[in-house]
């Protein structure tokens, strides 16, 4: 009679959580509500084949501890992109004829041949101008130094000097790699490791014997701001009430040429019975 009821009980809450997205359980049992449709969780959660299934029974009776890994991976940039954000030193005419303005190229030639004749080739060289305005060129750069970039930078700087017409407002930079899965399963390696031994460390201070793995949880890995790829998005605004850019994350000078990447993964393991 008890085995047939608690048999009712535990599929009207496997209805229950059909239905609403979430398990109901006995109160003091802590757990995770995760939303049922997946496509809404950006985690990829991977789950132990070899675990029970995860009934009202097994949760009740399952003493379980979770810990979070953290781990950064970083390597040399393989290319680099410098964005010049370009000012007019004198306001444009406002009843001027704008068909007779020049074309970006040609209002930007001091920079672009500070640029070529810097070894740059033409086709490393991008201008995003609609109208004279606020103009900006980007250059790629392959295999780049903090000294080869500095001096290209001061090329530019000083050909802008000689110019009556634009000024240098900031200076944008963004580093990427040609092969991003190894670094991304090295921030992860480096992650779990990290899990393992808080978890070990965690278990001691408890005065607990850890079990087998139960769940991974591996979140969204994260880029450093100057980060073009593997995991980071351009112009994402420091603010979250700011509104998005497209301009490069603002250059640094001190900053090393490398491509970085953190990963972060959730591990909940069993708790044994000391024996």
């Amino acid at each position: 009679m008890r085995v047939e009821f608690m048999r009712t009980i535990a599929k009207r809450q496997r209805k229950f959580a059909a239905t609403w997205g979430f398990l109901a359980v006995p109160i003091g049992i802590a757990i995770a509500v995760t939303p049922f449709c997946a496509s809404l969780s950006r985690a990829q959660t991977l789950n132990d084949q070899v675990s029970p299934e995860l009934t009202p029974q097994f949760l009740f009776n399952q003493r379980a501890m979770t810990v979070i890994g953290q781990g950064l991976a970083a390597a040399p940039a393989d290319t680099a992109r410098l964005e010049f954000s370009l000012g007019l030193r004198l306001p444009p005419e406002l009843n001027r004829d704008v068909e007779s303005d020049p074309s970006p190229e040609e209002f930007l030639q001091p920079v672009i041949s500070a640029l070529t004749e810097s070894g740059v080739s033409r086709n490393q060289i991008q201008i995003q101008a609609v109208q004279i305005e606020n103009p900006r060129v980007q250059v790629t750069v392959t295999r780049p130094t903090r000294e080869s970039l500095q001096a290209l930078i001061e090329r530019v700087n000083q050909s802008l000097r000689q110019s009556e017409a634009l000024f240098l407002q900031s200076i944008g930079a963004e580093y990427g790699i040609n092969n991003c899965q190894f670094l991304e399963r090295q921030a992860r390696r480096a992650a779990l490791n990290d899990a393992q031994t808080r978890a070990r460390n965690l278990a001691a201070d408890l005065g607990v014997n850890q079990g087998e793995v139960l769940r991974v949880t591996e979140y969204p890995l994260a880029g450093s701001p100057a980060s073009g790829a593997c995991g980071s998005k351009i112009g994402v605004s420091t603010s979250p009430f700011g509104p998005a850019s497209d301009n490069l994350p603002p250059y640094n000078p001190a900053a090393p040429t490398e491509v970085q990447l953190r990963s972060q993964v959730s591990i909940t393991y069993t708790i044994e019975e000391e024996s």
